[in-house]
């Protein structure tokens, strides 16, 4: 790109300096300047260079190495909303649930419907003066990515309860305390007895009984026992 306005801007809100790069696209003669893919052109070219120079690729938002100190202060409040709901939405399995606890922090939430309907189509915060979409905080804060977080964190929710009760109800079974005793009797049985006997008495006093194991087993020990007693001729 010639004969055109630019600028070259120094950062210094991150840990790493960086440059931004501002470019007029209406040229000196007062023509447009065809862009070619220039957007794609120049990714690949950013990553042919943080390849080169092993460079760190920044993929996702990192507080730690954020000034926020050195930020406007619009892009401060778009930090602090992006923290409360980042440490929030962990917690939630609902719109209304992650409503709750932002407003708890001072920060709107408010929806964008689809006509004069109530399908919500978009979501923006509001803290104090300053309103953002949920997309312009983070892609993945947009009312669609939002809502997949919700349900999948929802379905997880769920998952945990329906095992918590299954496993409840299991050890309230009465096959569970039958099971208990048969266990507690087994194992008095085999302190009494062998080793070579132990397995094979554990196995009729399961209720889980199985008679091919047990004779599997007890050709196993059998075996055994014979190799035992020819070494020791």
């Amino acid at each position: 790109m010639t004969d055109t306005q630019f600028a070259l801007i120094k950062h210094t809100d991150k840990a790493h300096l960086h440059v931004h790069i501002i470019a007029n696209m209406v040229n000196n003669k007062g023509k447009s300047i065809k862009d070619n893919w220039m957007a794609l052109k120049g990714k690949k070219v950013a990553q042919r260079l943080t390849l080169e120079y092993n460079l760190v690729q920044a993929l996702t938002k990192n507080l730690a190495l954020t000034h926020k100190q050195n930020l406007r202060e619009p892009e401060q409040y778009l930090y602090k909303i992006y923290e409360a709901i980042r440490n929030n939405l962990r917690y939630c399995t609902s719109l209304d649930q992650l409503q709750h606890r932002l407003l708890r922090q001072g920060i709107e939430m408010q929806y964008k419907y689809k006509g004069q309907t109530l399908e919500k189509q978009g979501v923006t915060f509001k803290l104090g003066q300053y309103c953002f979409k949920g997309s312009k905080i983070d892609r993945k804060f947009s009312l669609s990515n939002l809502e997949k977080t919700l349900a999948f964190q929802q379905k997880q929710e769920i998952k945990a309860i329906t095992d918590a009760m299954q496993y409840r109800n299991f050890n309230q079974s009465p096959l569970s305390y039958h099971r208990e005793q048969h266990t507690s009797v087994a194992s008095e049985v085999i302190k009494g007895l062998g080793f070579s006997l132990s397995k094979n008495i554990e196995v009729l006093l399961t209720p889980s009984f199985n008679a091919e194991q047990l004779s599997g087993e007890w050709l196993r020990e059998a075996k055994k026992k014979r190799k035992r007693q020819r070494l020791s001729r």
